[in-house]
């Protein structure tokens, strides 16, 4: 906190003492200079006071023994799909760093009121995605570093001018961690790109970045909306209208351009970058090829080099463990299916192989398993033993949807009266079976309270108290129960970056129905591979979504009365596809490149200490 009141009084310091400065010239033509000599001495006193906590930072590194490696992730009590991939990276980083001496894990993340420490925070993930981890305890030093300003790193999220307020708290966080506790190795996991800046120019640290969403894009995005001149009517395109209109359309071009530069600066400082999907590495690289053009940097080589740079690195999904469970209902249910082939078998029969690459593995793996699983397993109704419901699954915030997920359920019901689920003792009611209900299941966000109130108002107001269930941070064991007893499941975001919960969704055989764009088409359903049954449904209106479940309940009743076996065809395409993106394949991935990311640094230490 003192820090924090250091800075900022700084800042105030710098501009007051510019424009006093600026205000004591003699000139009468002193006016035209004041804004510019203002920024000028702003910017003096700003370089000065960076020297000067970078110089800090050398002497807190120097008496330092120890090495640390930090994690950046503000929302680290959150518990969606980046904690998935932070808590993993986190795991194979700690297996890494067993054979590296005094070294220490540190986690950078806002205070949290209700984890103290790194086991209650540990013990808590590990129930809430059913997760077992390998190196997290005992190992090497894991502790929370809670940093207050990350909190309004946090918050910012909600700000006007949201991506550049978020650019900027991220860059001022960036400082106060350096300050705080100087990293030799940042990995980054929760989408503050600006950090990396000011991190690495105070630490000299190496920086990792998982990349979650193309930031620039989403601000292309929204700007796409307001520059258009279609919109302004003729009319209006002279007088003082015409001129309002024109200075906001400018205004707006100069922000998105700031912002999209502020970005490909941010992007220039990483050491290493894993995006989640194609589809956010394309969006990455459409963005860097626009700000070189501005710029007319076509011909060099850093947009090679930034291209290069960006891995795609699918999330860990909990395609196996969801398959795993599946069998064991069958079994119990008395219906026994062969175990997958394991990773040993699959390099065993390509031992003669020549390439040896993670990547080449896990696909060949996960390919075993695919081709074994529709060639072998064909579970009859009464092993599967699925419910006539629609599960719903991500945390309750705007861009997921929700009330569009109750416009279908309202437009199904009014195309299939006889779907809606009836009370008890309501005529008709002894049919209840055959009525198709919602379950919503998320994580409630700091903040969306009032997101989750009119969700239930929407709900009321359509009449769908019966058939609308809403579940709040259900546990993973409980998740993966609902999942593998419901016929099928709905995702209705837009523009989706990757969608682990569909992946899930198809590994426990609940057939989903989602929306064809961003990263879960390109890249889940995979329009370039031929499958002879696709892995579900897409759809995008809310009549469009009540057919597709309406069709698929047919299929459902079908297969459940013994007269077909399309649903059961469906349910194989969703089992095999989702093996290409398990957490067994990240691991695997992400150990060699983590590995060879912390080696790096080993490597720059030793050739600095020959050259002394």
């Amino acid at each position: 906190m003192v820090r924090l009141i250091f800075t900022v009084t700084s800042v105030v310091l710098a501009l007051v003492l510019a424009f006093i400065v600026a205000m004591t010239l003699k000139s009468d033509l002193s006016h035209f200079f004041v804004m510019p000599f203002i920024l000028l001495v702003f910017g003096i006193f700003t370089r000065i006071w960076m020297f000067i906590i970078s110089l800090e930072v050398s002497i807190i590194k120097s008496k330092r023994q120890n090495e640390i490696i930090a994690f950046l992730h503000p929302n680290v009590d959150q518990f969606g799909g980046g904690e998935k991939v932070f808590w993993q990276l986190l795991d194979v980083a700690a297996g890494e760093a067993k054979a590296k001496k005094n070294t220490e894990i540190i986690i950078f993340c806002a205070p949290s009121p209700k984890f103290k420490d790194f086991d209650s925070l540990l013990k808590h993930a590990q129930i809430t995605f059913a997760y077992s981890f390998e190196n997290l305890t005992g190992s090497v030093p894991i502790r929370l570093y809670p940093v207050p300003f990350l909190r309004t790193v946090y918050n910012s999220r909600s700000w006007p001018c949201t991506l550049l307020s978020m650019a900027f708290t991220a860059y001022f966080g960036g400082i106060m961690c350096s300050l705080e506790c100087p990293p030799d190795i940042l990995i980054e996991t929760s989408g503050y790109p600006l950090a990396y800046i000011s991190l690495k120019s105070l630490t000299k640290c190496k920086i990792g970045a998982y990349i979650h969403y193309p930031f620039a894009y989403c601000l292309e995005r929204q700007m796409r909306k307001h520059i258009n001149p279609n919109e302004v009517p003729s009319k209006q395109k002279s007088g003082l209208k015409g001129l309002i209109a024109s200075t906001k359309t400018k205004l707006r071009i100069i922000y998105y351009h700031l912002v999209q530069n502020l970005y490909y600066s941010s992007l220039k400082v990483c050491d290493i970058m894993w995006v989640n999907s194609s589809w956010t590495k394309a969006r990455h690289v459409e963005t860097i090829h626009e700000v070189e053009n501005r710029k007319g940097l076509t011909n060099n080589d850093s947009f090679v080099s930034l291209s290069e740079n960006l891995t795609v690195l699918y999330p860990p999904c909990d395609s196996l463990q969801f398959i795993q469970q599946l069998v064991k209902k069958w079994n119990s249910n008395k219906y026994s299916v062969a175990a997958l082939p394991s990773s040993a078998n699959v390099k065993e029969k390509s031992s003669s192989s020549s390439s040896s690459s993670a990547s080449v593995e896990s696909d060949a793996l996960a390919f075993a398993q695919s081709r074994f699983i529709a060639e072998n397993w064909f579970p009859p109704p009464f092993a599967d033993n699925r419910l006539p419901q629609i599960v719903s699954v991500g945390q309750f915030r705007p861009e997921k949807e929700h009330e569009k997920q109750v416009a279908i359920f309202s437009a199904l019901y009014k195309k299939h009266p006889e779907l809606k689920p009836k009370k008890a003792g309501e005529q008709g009611s002894e049919e209840t079976a055959n009525g198709v209900k919602l379950i919503m299941c998320g994580g409630l966000v700091k903040g969306m309270e009032w997101y989750v109130d009119n969700l239930k108002k929407e709900i009321e107001k359509e009449g769908l108290q019966d058939a609308i269930e809403l579940r709040f941070n259900v546990p993973g064991e409980e998740l993966r129960e609902t999942l593998m007893n419901s016929m099928g499941a709905i995702h209705t975001m837009f523009e989706e970056h990757f969608g682990i919960v569909i992946v899930e969704m198809m590994a426990s055989g609940a057939v989903p129905i989602v929306n064809p764009s961003g990263g879960m088409f390109d890249d889940v359903f995979d329009p370039a591979i031929k499958h002879t049954i696709k892995p579900g449904f897409t759809a995008v209106t809310p009549d469009e979504y009540a057919d597709r479940i309406y069709n698929l309940y047919s299929l459902w009743n079908d297969f459940y009365h013994g007269s077909l076996s399309t649903y059961r065809d469906l349910q194989i395409a969703c089992y095999s596809e989702s093996l290409r993106f398990s957490i067994e394949s990240f691991r695997d991935i992400s150990t060699k490149q983590v590995r060879s990311f912390l080696a790096s640094k080993e490597e720059g230490k030793a050739s600095k200490q020959k050259a002394k």
